[in-house]
């Protein structure tokens, strides 16, 4: 492998070992049949079977109400995986970097984290994703996952993948009901 001088770093077609030549040094004017690591990888990235976001909502069961804080998540991991480029080991540190949430009323947003499940030991709505539904009706909230990565080729130092891949769960369906008072005497 070398890097030419406009930043590119190739990697000869053949895999042999040419002397001289690592992944800090110039190319030599002799470098036509190299392909670019980068560009080679990201491909490879974007063929890496990316787990589909499933959406969780909480209430459960369906419903939720007009008014109340609905909440929202997914599991979305880190995780390695491995390749063969070209005869060399590449390996890939893959982890979610943004997540858009559709709610299924016209809005979304987009934050930096899977938000989390309700926990009774945790009961401050601040630290959960929220959206607050403001018409009744049924909707299909959905969540879609943007994945990043670094690669290294053999034990190399760490680059980032130059792109992202994006992976959209399925749609929920959630029924908004408005909840009516009611006066009992004792």
């Amino acid at each position: 492998m070398c890097k030419q001088a406009n930043g590119e770093v190739l990697i000869f077609w053949d895999g042999s070992v040419h002397p001289g030549l690592g992944a800090v040094q110039a190319c030599p004017q002799s470098a036509k049949n190299g392909v670019d690591i980068g560009a080679l990888v990201l491909r490879a990235f974007r063929r890496v079977p990316l787990p589909a976001p499933a959406l969780s909502i909480q209430p459960p069961n369906g419903k939720t109400l007009v008014g109340l804080e609905t909440i929202f998540s997914t599991q979305a991991e880190p995780f390695t995986k491995t390749l063969t480029l070209l005869g060399r080991k590449v390996t890939l540190k893959i982890e979610p970097s943004s997540f858009v949430w559709h709610h299924g009323d016209g809005t979304s947003q987009t934050t930096d984290w899977a938000g989390k499940a309700w926990d009774h030991d945790s009961p401050d709505i601040d630290g959960y994703l929220t959206h607050v539904y403001e018409h009744t009706g049924a909707v299909r909230p959905s969540v879609e996952v943007t994945w990043s990565a670094q690669f290294r080729v053999g034990g190399g130092a760490w680059r980032p993948v130059n792109g992202t891949v994006t992976r959209t769960g399925a749609p929920v369906p959630l029924q908004i009901l408005e909840g009516q008072p009611v006066l009992n005497s004792y």
